[in-house]
C-alpha cells in the first residue's frame, strides 16, 4: 500500500468515526439506547462494538507478526 493510499484510509476512518459519534446527536438517552427491530444494536452501543473489533484486530495483527 502507498502512502497516498494509506493517508486516504486514514481520512476515510477518521470520516467514519464523526459519523458514528454523531449518529446519536440530539437523540434522548432512551431513543439512543432504543434497539430497532432489524438489530439488537443500539446506536449507543455501536462505538464500543468499533472499539472492541478494532482492538481485536490489532491484537490479531500483533499476533502474526
Amino acid at each position: 500500500m502507498s502512502a497516498r493510499e494509506h493517508d486516504l484510509l486514514l481520512k476515510l476512518l477518521s470520516h467514519q468515526c464523526d459519523a458514528v459519534r454523531n449518529a446519536p446527536a440530539g437523540l434522548s438517552d432512551e431513543q439512543a439506547r432504543s434497539v430497532p427491530s432489524a438489530s439488537s444494536m443500539s446506536l449507543a452501543s455501536l462505538p464500543n462494538h468499533l472499539v472492541d473489533g478494532l482492538m481485536k484486530r490489532r491484537t490479531e495483527r500483533a499476533q502474526s507478526r
